[in-house]
This record gives C-alpha cells, structure tokens and sequence, in this order.
C-alpha cells in the first residue's frame, strides 16, 4: 500500500496535525505576510520518496507531496535526478481537501 503525507513548508515552525498534514504553528497567525490561500491560487508540488523510520528502527519507504521552490522547478528543467516522481501545477481547491487554510487532507490519487 502507498503511504502519502502532505508536507507544508515554510521558514516557520511547525506543529504536526492529524492526517499527516503538517501546518505553521499558531505563533505565526498573526504575521502580516502571510496570507490565506484563496480556490484560484496556484502552487507547484512534487511527490517525493523519502524514508521514514519505523518503531523497529528500520527505514521504510514514504511518499510525499510537498509545494516546489522557484530552486527546485529549475532544478528539474535543467534535468539534473531529484527524489520527485511526480511533479504537477494545480489549484488549491483542486489540491486540498476541507477548508483551504485548515485542510483535512488532499484530493490526489496516485497511480503508477
């Protein structure tokens, strides 16, 4: 079975939530350059397999969604090998599932 977790990243600190979402912690809420995701705002994710640990101590493989950087899209077009198997452009009501800013999970199904 395919494991997928949704990683949100920024420069802030995280707290981990349920549905292996990760959200910035309430510290940041009030901070004015942050603002709320709208349904047309567009982002740029890739799957990516990574290796988590297991209560056993050994690693097991996990797939990943996680938003691009401007870095790692260049990246990709110069077609140097990255950890992504997947790349795609999508709406944020296309991509999330729930309310835009606090979501329960993601609309993605993976096959391959």
């Amino acid at each position: 079975m395919l494991r997928l977790l949704l990683l949100i990243t920024s420069v802030s600190a995280f707290a981990p939530a349920t549905f292996g979402i990760l959200r910035p912690s309430s510290l940041h809420a009030a901070d004015p350059m942050q603002k709320p995701l709208t349904p047309t705002d567009y982002m740029a994710v890739g799957l990516a397999c990574c290796f988590a640990m297991n209560d056993n101590g050994k690693l097991n493989e996990a797939w990943i969604f996680e938003p691009l950087t401007a870095g790692s899209l260049e990246t990709i077009e110069h077609g140097i090998e990255t950890s992504y198997k997947q790349v795609m452009a999508l709406a944020a009501e296309d991509f999330f599932e729930g309310d835009l800013n606090e979501p329960t999970g993601i609309k993605i199904q993976v096959g391959w």
